[in-house]
């Protein structure tokens, strides 16, 4: 987790960072470990990555763990508290590195929700401005499959993923909203990119339902490199922040990835290292229709999904502005590794 942008308190004296009622002490610490604790420092981190809520380092001694990261959010729905149950019905038993779960509670009373977690002081930070080689593409693909693999129709003791982690805009909405993208980006450079958005109204729907028919997986529904650590000394990717996941297609994950890369020779490889690791993991296989329709749901995110985004931090904002200059060049990527089912997808 980065180190940047923190605020400090003196464990000693008390973090005034209430949760449920209680402080970031030793206490407070003590019970929900379980095990009697020092909290010796708090301090406020990722404020400048935009982490949904508020995010806490809280150093202690009396565990083998020598720091906790520490969530607070607050709940707008009642289902504001996927990341928690992520962390306490799911996450143990998927065969990925993950950071080990201490404790957590959702209060929609207060509208308030807290979980306590395993800091990974030693990995280093994805960076959405910055991005990743083709070879950590491999790796962070990898690991989505072991999880799609290990989730593949394993789902039906949690009715709650089932539930959309978005809403789904209808016909209308997408004409809208392309409409609102246009306006506030500019027009498309002419091009594939271009096409694209004019077929959205019709694309978005057909997608929809081929998606319908592939495996039923845990989705991570966010994957950014932002939301992602890599841990020494192979760069394992870790990934973190749960809050959208859901039932679903998991190449909807997968083409989260294929769209940070504007290679076409990357791109290819990234598709087969996701479709070799499920094919070794599981009987699923990778469906070229599903593919594109996960592709045509990931332009249409990163079009009309952001234009009525309003980052509240500077890097907010250069993302947003990264993301507008490169998804073109992501969908040139897309057809120029894949010409003839890209193009039969707008003429179809």
């Amino acid at each position: 987790m980065p180190a940047a942008a923190t605020r400090s308190y003196d464990g000693r004296v008390a973090a005034r960072v209430p949760i449920a009622g209680h402080d970031i002490t030793s206490p407070w610490a003590s019970e929900i470990l379980g095990t009697a604790v020092d909290v010796e420092r708090v301090s406020r981190i990722g404020e400048d990555y935009g982490f949904a809520g508020e995010t806490y380092r809280v150093d202690v001694k009396g565990l083998d763990s020598p720091s906790l990261a520490v969530k607070l959010w607050r709940m707008r729905h009642s289902d504001d508290d996927r990341e928690l149950r992520f962390y306490r019905d799911i996450a143990g038993g998927l065969p990925i590195r993950l950071p080990r779960f201490f404790a957590g509670e959702s209060h929609p009373a207060s509208s308030r929700g807290w979980l306590a977690m395993e800091y990974l002081a030693d990995c280093r930070q994805g960076d959405d401005l910055v991005g990743e080689s083709a070879g950590s593409l491999g790796r962070v693909v990898s690991v989505l499959a072991a999880i799609h693999a290990a989730t593949s129709g394993r789902l039906s003791g949690y009715p709650w993923l089932t539930a959309p982690a978005r809403p789904a805009l209808d016909a209308a909405g997408i004409s809208q909203r392309r409409v609102e993208y246009l306006d506030r980006f500019g027009p498309l450079p002419p091009g594939s990119a271009r096409r694209l958005l004019e077929a959205l109204p019709r694309l978005v729907p057909a997608a929809r339902n081929t998606l319908e028919t592939a495996p039923r997986v845990l989705v991570h529904g966010d994957v950014a490199f932002d939301n992602m650590l890599f841990a020494p000394p192979d760069e394992e990717p870790i990934i973190i922040d749960w809050q959208w996941c859901s039932e679903g297609a998991g190449v909807r994950d997968l083409a989260s990835v294929l769209f940070t890369t504007s290679d076409a020779r990357t791109f290819r490889t990234t598709i087969e290292r996701y479709r070799i690791s499920l094919r070794n993991l599981c009987a699923d296989d990778l469906d070229p229709t599903c593919l594109d329709a996960a592709l045509v749901l990931e332009f249409a995110t990163r079009t009309l999904g952001v234009a009525r985004w309003a980052p509240q931090t500077e890097r907010g904002v250069g993302i947003l502005d990264r993301q507008v200059r490169r998804t073109p060049q992501a969908v040139e990527t897309w057809r120029s590794a894949e010409p003839d089912r890209f193009d039969r997808l707008l003429r179809d």
